[in-house]
């Protein structure tokens, strides 16, 4: 009977996957001493086929042994996994930030977690400058973000460790995890929405008919 597994499709979305081929290679071993202990390390493979849509995934994972004979392994799947769609209305934006935003999903997705942070941090940037011009650092911006309604006491609240968090990036090495840069790619699309909400509303307003009286 076929292998079922659980894997997310990019596809159709479903988990259900069959494995279709497995195979291991061994690029090298080595005889630890006297101990009698090889250390080895090599790759295994994985070719699953989505049960529903019939769309393949291949895992790839280093393998090694150490003294302990334990087993190390971090799969990377062909083609990334999607771990985030970008926005419907991405295309609405300013070319600027939507091609900055284009690379932040694409890295995301690419399995990347202190670029895409560091991009996130420069798109706080560039929205702040369409708005209110530079005013030299971010809470300088902010405040001037605020006092022209732009910006809600709790939108400044989420926006600081955003921020925070890409300096951590650029200047520390800060990376990361999954879960952490998914929160700021949240607040940066609440930051973004309205603006692109108002166009949406107001184009909605101009395409009703108007009540006859």
């Amino acid at each position: 009977m076929d292998e079922i597994t659980s894997l997310n499709c990019n596809r159709c979305g479903r988990t259900k996957h069959t494995l279709r081929y497995h195979g291991q290679t061994t690029d090298q071993s080595k005889l630890i001493g006297k101990t009698g202990i090889v250390f080895s390390h090599g790759q295994g493979y994985w070719l699953y086929e989505c049960n529903g849509c019939l769309h393949v995934q291949l895992g790839r994972c280093q393998w090694s042994t150490e003294e302990s004979l334990s087993w190390q392994e971090d799969t990377e799947w062909f083609p990334h996994r999607i771990v985030r769609n970008p926005p419907s209305w991405l295309r609405q934006l300013d070319h600027e930030i939507r091609d900055l935003l284009t690379e932040v999903y694409a890295s995301l997705n690419s399995g990347l977690l202190a670029l895409p942070l560091m991009g996130v941090r420069a798109a706080i940037d560039v929205f702040i400058r369409s708005k209110v011009g530079d005013k030299g650092d971010f809470q300088k911006g902010l405040v001037a973000l605020q006092a022209l309604g732009s910006l809600s006491p709790q939108q400044m609240r989420y926006l600081k460790p955003v921020i925070d968090a890409g300096h951590a990036s650029v200047h520390r090495g800060f990376v990361p995890t999954e879960a952490e840069l998914l929160i700021a790619v949240d607040v940066l699309e609440h930051l973004l929405m309205p603006s692109v909400m108002a166009q949406s509303v107001l184009a909605l307003e101009a395409a009703t008919p108007k009540r006859q009286r």
